[in-house]
């Protein structure tokens, strides 16, 4: 780890145990969020993979917005987070870019995020397939034979497509909807 504290930031590198890691996404996040929770507000570290590293280093990647992220010169805050729809249209327009390399495969509507994914890789048959069957992934690493994405990929459930009723919810489980008030008829409900 590196750190510029005229600045207070820095950043991490790391390199994942096979080229083909499909949880590189996933332990980037971990560090992150351990980071926030190490870190004060103010400090910002970014977070990449080796060079040369990981299969898909290379591959399109989305930014998260976290309060952590704000410092006294950044201009990001909650007023610039999209709207859904405006990911939704944005993603849309990269696809439609990608000349039908890359479609919408997968939304989580309470996220705010979408996935893009490589139609060749991951749509078999018409289907997506962009889940990971953690089981088979787990029994891949453990024999210590290569393997690819290919091996391990599972279908993408109906709810989670890109466009179901659902839009991400897995049905199964419970959701909650908080009811928020703000402005005037806070005001008038508390008095």
């Amino acid at each position: 780890m590196n750190l510029n504290t005229e600045v207070i930031s820095g950043w991490i590198t790391f390199t994942p145990t096979v080229q083909h890691c499909s949880m590189a996404t996933v332990i980037g996040l971990c560090l992150r969020v351990k980071l926030m929770r190490c870190f004060p507000p103010h400090y910002k570290v970014d977070i990449n993979v080796s060079p040369g590293s990981h299969a898909d280093e290379k591959s399109d990647s989305g930014a998260c917005y976290s309060s952590w992220q704000r410092s006294a010169t950044s201009k990001l805050t909650m007023e610039n987070v999209p709207w859904h729809s405006d990911v939704k249209e944005f993603s849309e327009t990269l696809a439609a870019k990608s000349n039908g390399r890359y479609e919408v495969a997968c939304e989580h509507v309470h996220s705010c995020c979408v996935l893009l994914a490589n139609v060749d890789k991951f749509k078999v048959n018409g289907q997506w397939h962009t889940w990971i069957d953690y089981e088979k992934f787990h029994e891949l690493v453990a024999s210590g034979k290569p393997f690819k994405t290919e091996d391990y990929m599972a279908v993408t459930p109906s709810w989670a497509v890109y466009g179901a009723d659902e839009g991400g919810f897995d049905p199964d489980q419970s959701r909650y909807k908080k009811e928020r008030r703000h402005g005037a008829a806070a005001i008038r409900t508390s008095q």
